[in-house]
């Protein structure tokens, strides 16, 4: 309790009771279906204060600390009741039989068999009239029929199938396919053969503005993105490289292959293939770096960051507004209003806040995997970044090495229980890779900006894409070459008990190593 009570009077205070909310949502994860009804759940929590209140009381505890355990309790039973009702909320009710459905394509993946379509619904024709539903559905079709004809995000698709609720469906590896597509927004899923159309762009534009706002803004920008994507048809690189770019750069990979999925999760790099806050934090980095001598003038300082705001947003826009990157943008707008306030705006504050907001949305974001990861690596690296500055001071030379260095070792320490659980595997020279990899990314991104850029520009854009297509040679030749050395990944099955017991462990090496440098710190201060 003395270390909770320090976070919430001490400079974080918002990740205190996000990780209260998180505690809440958890245990309603694990025992929601048993007590799912607030006449249990009030008093349950009653209960609880009750007895916390007595063992407070009867070791003698600061009265002080009584509040704190009140906060976190009251914010423990908000995540419960949020994740419970939740998790409530009735199916759709399909039709029975077979309906003409119509609706805006969202994502396209293929299979050997099947194009793999996520649509979302507008309406579908109940004898002669239309009813209206806005759901998202997973709709397989069979490419047989039309093996040649290619779907883009934004089209209208019609087709006439009989739509269901996702069924139990679980992998071998315990993976809950229907769990997750509920998770994901997907309401059903159905299977065509030759009985679907894809509609006219006049007919598109009419049914995109019959759905919602925050849908029609994702699928602008998801059409905006394959414009974009069909500009790097031109680079002089070789098909995986373009697949690659595709995915670091802009968010796309539905192209990726499995072999190029194998390369990346065998060197502990599959972070640089999903859009998140290290893109986000490159770009940001750069345009402060460009635009650092302008901050010297208060009168300029609103400017810059509007500018870096509307940076965020804009890529954010460009790759398809998806949810890590979302997550990642709130956290940097929060940044920059805090610091157009004059204020140090904490960073710790700023990513719990970030997720706070984004869990009371959805709470299943929680049980995303790119969701913890993400938060798990940029929570160890703002957590330890303190302490590398009582052990280095900033001034010293080579300090963005040892920087970079310090923050690929704590984001793999972090994330190492929980990759090895999900994914069954330990990259060995992650940190290795991550030295090639990320350097390499940034290069991409600020040159892939530029590519965009020099679009009306045939010869600049074409130099651009020479540089574009070394870097990406680089890259793969020098993740290949790690994944060619021994035990590069190893194959691991730990339990969640066993990962459960790595982070304590974890978690107390952390607050042993934080006293060690308040002491060598406090041991700095001359005494008066």
């Amino acid at each position: 309790m003395p270390l909770l009570y320090r976070a919430f009077h001490g400079g974080s205070p918002v990740l205190f009771l996000a990780i209260s909310f998180i505690l809440g949502i958890a245990a309603s994860s694990a025992i929601g279906h048993f007590v799912s009804q607030l006449w249990v759940e009030i008093p349950l929590f009653l209960f609880i204060v009750f007895l916390l209140w007595l063992l407070l009381r009867r070791k003698g505890a600061s009265v002080s600390m009584l509040p704190v355990a009140l906060v976190a309790m009251l914010f423990v039973l908000l995540g419960f009741i949020a994740y419970a009702l939740h998790a409530s909320a009735p199916d759709v009710v399909w039709p029975k039989s077979k309906k003409l459905w119509c609706g805006n394509i969202v994502s396209v993946s293929e299979t050997k068999a099947t194009k793999r379509c996520v649509v979302a619904l507008v309406a579908y024709k109940e004898g002669n009239r239309r009813v209206r539903v806005r759901e998202q559905v997973v709709v397989s079709i069979l490419k047989r029929a039309r093996p040649s004809c290619r779907l883009r995000p934004g089209e209208a698709l019609m087709f006439y199938a009989r739509i269901g609720n996702p069924g139990p469906y679980v992998l071998p590896n315990g993976f809950d396919y229907a769990k997750w597509l509920r998770r994901n927004g997907i309401a059903g899923t159905c299977f065509v053969t030759n009985r679907w159309m894809r509609l006219s762009a006049e007919s598109s534009e009419k049914l995109l503005q019959r759905q919602s706002l925050l849908m029609r803004c994702r699928l602008r920008s998801l059409q905006l993105r394959e414009k974009l994507l069909g500009q790097y048809a031109r680079l002089p690189a070789d098909s995986a490289g373009r697949k690659v770019l595709a995915a670091l750069t802009l968010g796309d990979k539905s192209g990726m292959t499995s072999s190029i999925r194998e390369l990346y999760a065998r060197t502990g790099t599959s972070h640089v293939l999903a859009l998140s806050g290290l893109h986000l934090g490159m770009l940001i980095s750069l345009l402060m770096l460009l635009l650092r001598p302008l901050l010297r003038f208060k009168r300029l300082k609103l400017p810059v960051f509007l500018s870096a705001i509307a940076l965020i947003w804009c890529f954010a826009f460009l790759t398809g507004l998806s949810i890590s990157l979302l997550r990642s943008a709130v956290m940097y707008t929060l940044w920059c209003l805090f610091m157009c306030r004059g204020r140090h705006g904490r960073s710790l504050n700023n990513l719990a806040l970030a997720a706070f907001l984004l869990l009371i949305v959805h709470p299943d974001t929680l049980f995303d995997v790119g969701f913890q990861l993400s938060f798990l690596s940029v929570l160890a690296i703002l957590s330890g970044m303190p302490m590398l500055d009582v052990l280095l001071p900033p001034t010293r030379k080579g300090r963005v090495f040892i920087d970079f260095l310090f923050v690929s070792v704590v984001a793999q320490l972090a994330t190492a229980p929980l990759v090895a659980y999900c994914f069954n595997s330990f990259p060995v020279y992650s940190i290795l890779s991550n030295c090639i990899a990320v350097p390499c990314t940034c290069l991409l991104l600020v040159f892939s900006l530029l590519y965009f850029m020099c679009s009306g520009f045939s010869f600049m854009q074409e130099l651009v894409g020479r540089v574009l297509a070394c870097v990406l040679d680089v890259l793969h030749g020098g993740l290949s070459a790690v994944a060619r050395l021994p035990f590069s990944s190893l194959w691991v099955s730990p339990s969640w008990l066993s990962v459960c017991v790595c982070y304590v462990v974890l978690v107390l090496l952390f607050v042993l190593l934080r006293r060690k440098c308040e002491s060598m710190l406090r041991a700095r201060v001359p005494c008066c």
